[in-house]
């Protein structure tokens, strides 16, 4: 197995474990929960609803704009992670691998016109990631670009403004 199958195996454990470890810790923290619930059960209080116990922030436009930036950059990461990726593992196959696989030609019959045909090609040839793959990250930077555009629509319209303006005189 070569470094990028240590480094994929790698990967995939990693994901694997850190999946575990959420799913761990939000099945600790419901058991903490429902124990906590049971106690207050056999002392006779008063249980609260189960949406009190975790208070949600108002709801604000802005959370297009930290939702597109989050989406944007991530993208933008992702476009130069494997552009660079592809760009440094780019490398043609060894002049002495070449030169061998050559040899290995001309003992098996190959001609010289087929066996220059063969070091042409080799050593044109890149081993590695193609740099079209760096084209995945416009899949979440159009996603950032969306939710940017419906931040934008929604705090410039005079309808939103408005709404906006309603919910804080009332303490929404």
């Amino acid at each position: 197995m070569g470094s990028e199958g240590v480094v994929f195996v790698f990967l995939i454990v990693s994901a694997v474990g850190f999946m575990t470890a959420v799913i761990f810790l939000r099945h600790k923290r419901a058991v903490l929960r429902h124990e906590e619930r049971m106690t207050v059960i056999e002392k006779g209080g008063v249980l609260p609803a189960l949406d009190e116990e975790r208070p949600k922030a108002p709801w604000t436009p802005r959370v297009y704009l930290l939702r597109g930036m989050l989406w944007m950059f991530v993208g933008v990461a992702l476009v130069i992670v494997l552009a660079s990726i592809s760009i440094t593992a780019a490398h043609p196959p060894s002049l002495s691998w070449r030169l061998s696989e050559a040899q290995s030609l001309r003992s098996q019959g190959a001609t010289e016109v087929e066996v220059k045909q063969f070091m042409t090609d080799e050593a044109k040839r890149n081993d590695g990631l193609p740099l079209g793959v760096a084209s995945v990250g416009l899949i979440p930077i159009g996603v950032g670009f969306a939710y940017l555009l419906f931040y934008r629509k929604e705090t410039s319209s005079p309808l939103g403004a408005h709404e906006r303006s309603v919910d804080r005189v009332e303490g929404r």
